[in-house]
């Protein structure tokens, strides 16, 4: 019986041995699983990370951003029109002789209306035809635009340069997907930082009244500058803030909505040669323009209307990998540009010396244009 018994204890120890066992094991396969279970949470986490990170899926058709430049620049055309018309009793009305090479000097370092038009400006009377002065307002307000869409632009802040610095090498050696979430992120978190007024259609509204006034005043307007310019902003300062409202949703839905592809304003700039594949003379049908209005080797005097162009990069595979980032440049909208041989077509029968305008001398139109 004695025996019986032992036998039992030791089955029942040794059985209560293996459950130990067991148990130890399955604890262990439970720990593995759970920690299974908990990288494959967390790599889960960052597959869908990743995924909208290389997402290349963009809200925002290329036909919309072209029908917002497009009223952007039907905008500009009707207030430079509208402003030159206004002002044409006033052209030539001023006395004081410093306000007029004042003005004329601010546009020429500013260049918002090309090299040329600030002396072409201040030495032609414009009150019989004001066409020269709204071709002007048109290359000034659209210089300024053109600046203010940028999503790198320094009017914005100051910061930009450096990031435009860092995105600019990333374009090199990332691709599309990559270099581009990097710009919208980049662009949206740094939003907060910067002054809320920065941001508003007064900022870029503001540079235009600035550039139109010292249009004005080059043309002879009567005034100081500073009544010129609150007059300015009394009654074209809702237009003005329209446009730059249209600049910032550009500015917006170019650096911080698109992946995908890259979206930038273009123009061309003064005195560049006339490239029929990657700009448009406005004046190639219109007034003053013959068979040869836009002639090989012709200059540009301005720009007057924005274009579109789009920019998408991919990395080309080569034989020991990844190689150069290739660049596709397709031109959306063409600027249009205005001539110097245009000019010189329109004024074509005015007086070689005609009399002074506002204590002005007045110069010949290919004189100015030599200068």
């Amino acid at each position: 019986m004695k025996k019986h018994v032992d036998q039992l204890e030791r089955e029942c120890k040794a059985e209560s041995n293996a459950r130990a066992e067991l148990e130890r094991a399955l604890a262990q396969v439970q720990a593995e699983q759970r920690n299974l279970t908990q990288l494959l949470d967390t790599r889960t986490a960052e597959l869908k990370e990743a995924q909208t990170y290389l997402s290349k899926v963009d809200d925002v058709a290329d036909s919309e951003v072209l029908a917002l430049v497009e009223r952007i620049n039907t905008h500009v055309f009707q207030t430079a029109a509208k402003i030159a018309d206004d002002f044409q009793q006033r052209y030539g009305t001023q006395a004081d002789s410093v306000v007029v090479e004042e003005a004329v000097s601010r546009l020429e370092k500013s260049a918002t209306v090309g090299a040329q038009l600030p002396l072409i400006l201040c030495t032609n009377d414009h009150r019989a035809d004001p066409i020269l002065v709204q071709i002007a307002l048109q290359a000034a307000l659209a210089t300024v635009l053109y600046h203010f869409a940028s999503p790198w632009s320094t009017a914005w802040d100051r910061h930009t340069t450096f990031l435009r610095t860092i995105y600019a090498e990333m374009c090199k050696r990332e691709p599309q997907s990559v270099s581009g979430r990097w710009r919208t992120m980049s662009l949206s978190y740094m939003r907060p930082l910067v002054p809320e007024k920065a941001q508003s259609s007064s900022a870029p509204a503001a540079r235009m009244v600035d550039a139109i006034c010292d249009a004005l005043l080059a043309c002879g307007v009567d005034g100081t500058p500073d009544q010129v310019r609150d007059l300015v902003r009394e009654r074209y300062g809702k237009r003005l803030k329209q446009l730059g409202a249209h600049v910032l949703d550009f500015r917006h839905i170019a650096g911080e909505q698109i992946v995908s592809r890259d979206l930038r304003v273009v123009i061309a700039a003064s005195s560049d040669p006339f490239a029929p594949t990657w700009m448009e003379d406005e004046w190639a049908d219109g007034k003053g323009a013959t068979d040869s209005a836009s002639p090989k080797g012709g200059t540009v005097l301005c720009t007057t209307y924005l274009g579109l162009e789009r920019l998408e990069r991919g990395v080309e595979a080569g034989p020991k990998g990844p190689g150069e980032t290739m660049v596709r440049q397709v031109l959306l909208v063409k600027p249009k540009v205005v001539l110097q041989n245009t000019l010189l077509e329109l004024l074509a029968e005015a007086s070689p010396e005609a009399e002074p305008q506002g204590g002005h001398h007045i110069l010949p139109l290919k004189s100015a244009l030599a200068s």
